[in-house]
């Protein structure tokens, strides 16, 4: 039996490893009004569908459609998820004639999918891993699915994601044992195919379900006539739903000045309102008429240099009226501006203008000195100052007659350079038209001569394009300030309030950073857009909250879609990611699948933009042009960018952004998205600003560390808590970060460069202690190699920085191997920090601990009205009472006992109890009770505890067959203990099946089956006996397999109660949370009653 046993585990091991997670479809939850609990949503399948199900499974025949249905609910969640290992759930399927329940509830069905996998493939494949899954379905799930993240609900039962039945094969009802979020519960009756969709109502929207529904039975009559058919390339959306993706969610087209270049709107602005103020610096300013005259010299010079169309100009000039004459003379002049800042490196100074091929370099008189160092590179530096200061006093048009500018608005404006993949920068070349569509007839801001902008983005950023333009070409006046005033709150304050500013831009950390320095600076800002990164939902909900009529802006977009392609109107309290809403005007979004065809609402895909927004391509870099600029696939003539970002259609038609698809890491073989986990420290109260980056450490491995600041000083240990309420284990880091500030680079992202490596001065975020003795040394190391972290505490508390049972064996064992101390398990919990532990070692003698008289007694819960003394089953060990002990909090105190297997015969074994339990309660009247074989035992040790003198006045004998004569020792010892060995959940199996620990809880079994082996539980007590019995007995069967007989075993009352659930179940989470309720009510009699006496 035992090989048995290990050839089941091993093929299903192998089925599995570290990285595997039961598949879900994409949640709609966070926009969901319906009341939690399972709802349901039912289809019936067309006739063809049904026929063409029963022609290929020859007949109909359970489960063969079984297959064919899961096939194409995987096929489905595929088309969801692009996932290309799908894991669902499935109850196990009844043998012919065996009507006894099987003992495992839960199959995991694992399927890999590939691009190019069709129908008829995944048919085929999903039947092999079925029917294996079938002849291999008797060992329970919890003995190999340790490494599969399954959550559990408070009462142990798992939680599956997606969960398939069909009723003809799946007959037993496992409602009680699992518990789906998701679960299409199929019926095939007289041939025709019919199914009930239950989901739960907390994450699930009924309209989302529906969805679902109507394309699985769209995705049907598609792949089962098609099953040649890659299952990317199945077309299940309605005409009406792509009417929808395409053209509902997407503006409509709208009359802009598309055919105009950036100067021919500039200087229409600069005839319109000659003696607007344009632009301010400090204490210098310049009109709409004056920075025309200006730039229209700076465009004369460059034209005497001989600057041709498209040609790249380089400008160096900090924030200046320069640096915006200088552009725009660049413009006129029909080059392109190719714009440097003066802090950059050399290197990459001297890369850019190589890069581009500039000749000519404009520069401001604050700048020259930084400029002339590159003279090497370029033929020919222009100081701005000295070409501008040539400028004629005649009209406007006279002094733009020199120009040579053409006006085609598909013409080079300027090249941005952006980080790329190999560690140079990638120049994104951006069109007129480009910056055109940006900031004219806009939909998401108001721009107009009333508009005062003030500059916070350097000239090198994108966001500098809707600053600059979207003042200049709308009559509006730009502000231009320090780098110093834009990073104090303080001074910002001062600015937007001397100059009237009404509308600003700020990346998300940086408005983070202002936020919390000075909330009250937005105070008579009209319109704050904020982006470039994820925002921070307190940040957002605060400055909400104290300015509710601000138009508060959230703005997504990659440099090659010119600045925003979406953007999203803030409004009220927001309790999930704010979305990047809707496509700006004259521009298109669609979320696609790897092969380009669109993913319905509510399924994750990459975003493609497109419109008049995409940029030309790359520079110097054509390869990578065609993989990112690509043709709309969904309209003739266009183009779209690939922005390599996860997004998903919320039904209202605004999007959702998740994170970079290559910003996927994997940790210790988990798939992770770091904006996931971003996402959830911006939920925790105080804290401000917060990023996840991946660390290597020494051995090549890889972890998570989290990076925060916050108002007040925040310990690692709630931040883990409060995670580990959101995310499974595997995506929570491993260190913590706390700083004052975190640090931006010039376009004001977080420097993820700059973050300091978490070193022991750093990690954490709350107090650490060193060890003080060698015993407190010698732990700390054997805690940290046991938890794998780098450091520990003196103070930490075991199970609070990652232990758990299993980890406690390990501990115990290598505490063992290093100190050669033998500890009992319970020593961990009663002393879970090195520091009260190490005290504990030094006083004990731990070679004798586990089996001195009175140290076999563990306190399981908090302190109730009285005392109950639980003896365990023939498992041996007083573990198994620990979910009935939660249970019973605050009702009665439990103390276990384990089975003790060195005594030397039956009198000194219960001698050994007795002194045990007398150390706890020195007086009576005594508790006691026994699940199982314990119920033999507690018999017998309440009869010697009466012989005694000692008053015992209850007795709880749980499902336990009085032993009326000996019946020797079991004829399949080794079967039995196998089966209970497979059959004990977690985390118990884990713990009892450990290598460390096997063969000595075998060892205690059977010392158990020996001692039961001769014993007869002849004679009365005094106390009463309550008999709690499952619920499914047979009293005839019981009677004549000698299963009770306890009536008469007690001078007073007996009394019997009816558990929930089968022998070895009663006990455990699905349960034990009804049957704890008899013991509570049973309890409360034995309190009432004492108290009378």
């Amino acid at each position: 039996m035992q090989i048995m046993f290990e050839k089941e585990r091993t093929f299903w091991q192998d089925r599995f490893d570290s990285e595997d997670r039961v598949t879900a479809f994409p949640y709609t939850s966070g926009r969901n009004n319906a009341p939690e609990g399972i709802q349901h949503v039912s289809n019936t399948f067309a006739p063809e569908i049904s026929g063409r199900i029963a022609a290929i499974t020859g007949g109909g025949a359970p489960l063969p459609v079984f297959m064919v249905l899961m096939a194409g609910v995987q096929a489905l969640l595929y088309a969801y998820t692009n996932e290309e290992q799908l894991i669902v759930g499935t109850p196990p399927v009844p043998a012919l004639g065996d009507s006894a329940a099987p003992v495992n509830p839960l199959l995991l069905i694992k399927t890999r999918i590939s691009p190019d996998t069709n129908f008829r493939s995944l048919l085929n494949s999903l039947s092999s891993s079925v029917s294996e899954a079938i002849e291999h379905q008797n060992l329970p799930y919890w003995n190999y699915t340790g490494q599969v993240q399954i959550p559990l609900l408070a009462s142990g039962i798992p939680l599956i994601a997606t969960w398939v039945t069909l009723n003809q094969l799946h007959t037993e009802n496992h409602a009680e044992k699992v518990v789906a979020e998701l679960a299409f519960h199929f019926d095939w009756q007289d041939g025709a195919a019919s199914v009930q969709v239950s989901y739960e109502g907390s994450k699930y929207e009924e309209g989302f379900i529906r969805q679902l529904l109507a394309h699985l039975h769209k995705l049907f009559s598609v792949v089962l006539f098609e099953p040649e058919l890659p299952l990317l390339q199945a077309d299940f959306l309605s005409k009406e739903e792509k009417e929808q993706l395409l053209e509902r969610f997407n503006p409509a087209a709208a009359p802009y000045p598309r055919e105009f270049t950036i100067h021919q709107l500039f200087e229409e602005q600069a005839r319109r309102l000659p003696d607007q103020t344009a632009v301010v610096c400090g204490g210098e300013s310049l009109t709409y008429l004056e920075l025309a005259g200006r730039s229209s010299t700076i465009a004369a010079a460059l034209e005497k240099a001989g600057i041709e169309k498209e040609e790249f100009v380089g400008i160096i000039a900090g924030r200046s009226i320069d640096m915006i004459a200088g552009i725009l003379g660049i413009l006129k002049a029909g080059g392109a501006y190719v714009p440097i800042d003066p802090d950059y490196p050399d290197e990459r100074i001297r890369y850019l203008l190589e890069d581009s091929g500039v000749r000519v370099l404009l520069s401001s008189e604050a700048s020259r000195e930084r400029a002339v160092v590159f003279s090497d590179a370029i033929e020919q530096i222009l100081d701005i100052n000295e070409a501008s200061v040539k400028a004629p006093l005649a009209d406007i048009e006279a002094r733009h007659a020199g120009s040579a500018a053409t006006h085609d608005p598909q013409q080079l404006a300027y090249i941005m350079y952006t980080s790329g993949s190999t560690g140079r920068p990638k120049g994104v070349m951006v069109e007129h038209r480009n910056v055109v569509r940006l900031v004219k007839q806009t939909n998401y801001v108001e721009l107009d001569e009333n508009t005062r902008i003030l500059q916070t983005g350097a000239v090198v950023f994108d966001a500098s394009t809707f600053e600059v333009w979207g003042a200049l070409l709308n009559g509006g006046t730009l502000y231009l300030v320090d780098k110093d005033v834009i990073l104090s709150a303080a001074k910002l304050k001062e600015a937007i309030q001397a100059y009237g500013i009404t509308t600003l831009w700020l990346t998300s950390p940086l408005f983070c950073q202002l936020s919390q320095q000075d909330i009250g600076l937005f105070s008579g800002l009209h319109t704050l857009i904020v982006g470039g990164d994820v925002l921070s939902v307190p940040h957002v909900n605060r400055v909400l909250r104290e300015h509710p009529s601000l138009h508060f802006i959230n703005g997504y977009g990659p440099t090659e879609n010119t600045t925003f392609s979406t953007t999203h109107r803030v409004v009220g309290e927001q309790t999930e990611a704010v979305p990047i809403g809707r496509p700006i005007a004259h521009s298109t979004a669609y979320v696609v699948n790897v092969a380009n065809k669109l993913a319905p609402i509510g399924a994750w895909g990459e975003l493609l933009v497109g419109g008049d927004g995409v940029a030309r391509g790359y520079l110097n870099q054509p390869e990578l042009t065609a993989g990112k600029f690509i043709p709309n696939p969904f309209a003739g003539g266009g183009r779209c960018y690939r922005t390599g970002d996860l997004a998903r259609w919320r039904p209202d038609g605004v999007l959702e952004y998740k994170g970079r698809i290559d910003e996927q890491v994997k940790i210790r073989g988990f798939r992770i998205e770091l904006t996931e986990i971003e996402a959830e420290l911006f939920k925790i109260g105080s804290i401000q600003q917060a990023v996840v980056v991946v660390r290597e450490e020494e051995g090549g491995g890889k972890y998570l560390c989290a990076y925060y600041s916050a108002e007040e000083a925040i310990p690692a240990s709630r931040i883990r808590s409060e995670l580990l309420q959101e995310l499974p284990e595997y995506m929570i880091p491993a260190h913590f970060v706390q700083l004052e500030y975190l640090p931006l680079n010039p376009n004001g992202k977080v420097d993820r460069r700059a973050l300091p490596e978490p070193d022991a001065s750093l990690i954490e975020g709350e107090d650490y202690e060193a060890p003080h003795t060698p015993m407190e040394t010698k732990l700390v190391e054997i805690y940290q190699d046991v938890l794998g972290r780098e450091r520990v505490s003196v103070k930490d508390n075991f199970f609070d920085i990652g232990g758990h049972s299993l980890k406690v064996l390990q501990l115990t064992e290598k505490i063992y191997d290093e100190l050669q101390v033998d500890i009992p398990i319970r020593v961990v919990y009663d002393y879970p920090s090195v520091e009260a532990l190490a005290a504990e070692l030094l006083q004990l003698e731990f070679t004798k601990y586990e089996y001195h008289r009175g140290g076999n007694i563990i306190k399981l819960n908090s302190p109730g009205f009285l005392n109950v003394f639980c003896f365990p089953p023939v498992l041996g060990y007083g573990m198994m009472f620990s979910d009935m002990a939660r249970h019973l909090n605050n009702h009665c105190t439990v103390y276990t006992l384990d089975f003790i297997e060195n005594y030397k015969d039956h009198a000194d074994l219960y001698d050994s109890y007795i002194e045990s339990i007398l150390r706890i309660q020195e007086q009576g009247p005594y508790v006691l009770l026994g699940y199982s074989a314990g119920g033999n035992l507690v018999f017998e040790v309440a009869k010697a505890m009466e012989k005694k003198g000692y008053e015992v006045s209850d007795v709880l004998i749980v499902d336990s067959t009085r032993r009326n004569y000996a019946v020797g020792l079991p004829e399949r010892l080794d079967y039995e203990t196998d089966y209970l060995f497979a059959y004990v959940p977690e985390p118990y199996n884990q713990v009892l099946n450990a290598p460390v620990t096997k063969e000595k809880v075998r060892k205690k079994i059977y010392a158990y089956h020996h001692y039961l082996s001769d014993l007869v539980n002849s004679g009365a007590v005094q106390a009463n006996i309550h008999c709690l019995v499952e619920q499914n007995s047979d009293t005839g069967e019981e009677v004549k397999y000698n299963r009770f007989f306890w009536k008469d075993a007690t001078q007073t009352r007996y009394t019997e109660y009816e558990l929930k659930g089968e022998h070895l179940d009663l006990l455990f989470p699905g349960f034990v949370e009804d049957n704890a309720k008899v013991i509570q009510g049973i309890v409360k009699e034995i309190v009432e009653r004492t108290e009378q006496l």
